[in-house]
């Protein structure tokens, strides 16, 4: 009779063990899911294109002009491109085949100056080169001091939310991201918020997962920064905001690990090192790139739980991005893409950056 028992008993927990695997799998636990959730590691270089998720993404200057060529080229009716900085000729010539071809090429661009050359409406030769062959172009609306978002949009069906403009650098010497969503919600969104800036109307705003300046961005940041657990990973070109960098300070003295990879902040001038000063003096950790300019704005924060969450898009974490210019982010939880995004930043935190040398006090 016991042994009967014990093999019973043994049946009953190889069920129960099975049962829990099942669960695991289906996401209907979603404690024991997080387990078998986590991606193997990736392979740098590589586009991470998950079954069970509607993002791609693509790593510059890995991936090349490949993503971005694609994407013009395949197109069969529209591209609409919103873009700060592009003067990359072999993309000016992809746009500009593509309008001779028949599509509805339409680009919205930053009409301000150039902060270094100081060149007022820097991108209008190039606008003008396009609509030689067709393309509609027009700055974006004057209300934004400058229009900074860096987003297309192809054929209605899927959008490449990037961090990068479309400058010869960015696929040679800048570490930059490019998230590709085939989430139709968040296409049509992209595609109305487009049009309201093509036709100076008031955008709305209603999709939880794109993050939009002036309207909410920096709300979602400070949200991500204030809600992170264990640890905070960041990269970001120009980080100088007084909110944000306080933020992160006090996440840092909570017992969250936060590690930061800028752009050199001397080339930022005075705010940017300060920042920088700050936040190294709270515990941060912080380095600047070395082999890639650090061009790319992402944060992951509680990377490997079942919280993970991440930022990406086009706002350097500075006032003006944040506050009153033209942007765009999305935020992830896909794992599959996390995991590229935690993998290269913590190759590029061990083999291509350095610490910043502050000047002394």
């Amino acid at each position: 009779m016991q042994k009967k028992n014990g093999v019973l008993i043994l049946l009953f927990l190889v069920i129960l063990a099975s049962l829990g695997f099942l669960a695991a799998e289906s996401g209907s636990s979603p404690a024991i899911a997080g387990l078998f959730s986590r991606s193997p590691t990736a392979v740098p270089g590589t586009p991470v294109i998950s079954s069970s998720s509607p993002y791609t993404l693509f790593i510059e200057p890995d991936n090349g002009r490949g993503p971005i060529l694609d994407a013009i080229n395949s197109a069969e009716r529209s591209v609409n491109l919103t873009i700060y900085n592009l003067n990359d000729k072999k993309t000016m010539a992809a746009l500009e085949n593509a309008s001779v071809r028949g599509v509805a090429v339409r680009v919205i661009y930053d009409g301000g100056k150039d902060p270094e050359s100081n060149v007022t409406d820097r991108n209008l030769p190039r606008m003008q080169e396009l609509e030689a062959y067709g393309v509609l172009t027009r700055p974006g609306p004057a209300v934004f001091p400058k229009t900074h978002q860096k987003t297309f949009t192809i054929d209605g069906k899927y959008s490449l939310i990037m961090t990068c403009n479309l400058k010869p650098d960015t696929f040679t010497s800048t570490r930059d991201f490019i998230i590709r969503t085939d989430n139709l919600t968040e296409v049509e969104e992209i595609e109305e918020v487009f049009d309201a800036d093509w036709n100076n109307r008031t955008a709305t705003y209603h999709v939880p997962t794109l993050v939009w300046s002036p309207d909410h961005a920096r709300a979602t940041i400070l949200s991500l920064i204030e809600g992170a657990r264990s640890d905070i990973i960041i990269y970001n070109e120009n980080l100088e905001d007084p909110l944000v960098v306080e933020n992160l300070s006090r996440a840092a003295k909570r017992g969250v690990s936060v590690r930061i990879l800028i752009a050199d902040p001397a080339e930022g001038g005075k705010k940017r090192l300060k920042a920088a000063e700050q936040l190294a003096g709270s515990g941060v950790s912080i380095r600047q790139g070395t082999s890639y300019y650090i061009h790319a704005k992402v944060l992951i924060a509680d990377y490997g739980t079942v919280a993970q969450r991440a930022f990406a898009g086009s706002q350097n974490f500075e006032t003006q991005h944040l506050d009153t210019d033209r942007e765009l982010g999305i935020l992830l939880a896909d794992p599959a893409t996390l995991s590229k995004i935690q993998a290269t930043f913590e190759d590029d935190w061990n083999t291509r950056s350095e610490p910043i040398p502050f000047p002394p006090q």
